[in-house]
């Protein structure tokens, strides 16, 4: 594997990676609040490589991205704010497509 990526995101790819960047600094964000932080977290979130990584991996299945730097316990806070996040904003699309289906009919 190259470190690098050989062709960039364009288009629709690049717009997927960008809602994904916004993801994942808004649960660093609120992890680094929720405990109080210092530095936003950076070294104990992993905000520089480890958020590379998260979005490499949703985007490709795979990373390049070395060294991980996020402990253990902070990255499972991330994560499981992620999947707490994820799962608001499915709750918001389907009320919103229920509400769009309503004002239908």
């Amino acid at each position: 594997p190259t470190p690098c990526r050989e062709k960039p995101w364009r288009g629709d790819q690049a717009a997927q990676a960008v809602r994904m960047t916004g993801l994942v600094a808004l649960a660093t964000n609120a992890v680094a609040t929720e405990h109080d932080l210092p530095f936003g977290g950076y070294g104990l979130v992993g905000v520089c490589n480890d958020s590379t990584a998260i979005v490499e991996y949703a985007m490709e299945s795979s990373t390049n991205v070395y060294p991980l730097t996020s402990s253990g316990s902070f990255a499972m806070m991330l994560l499981r704010r992620m999947l707490r996040l994820r799962c608001a904003l499915v709750t918001h699309n389907n009320k919103n497509r229920n509400n769009q289906n309503n004002a239908l009919e």
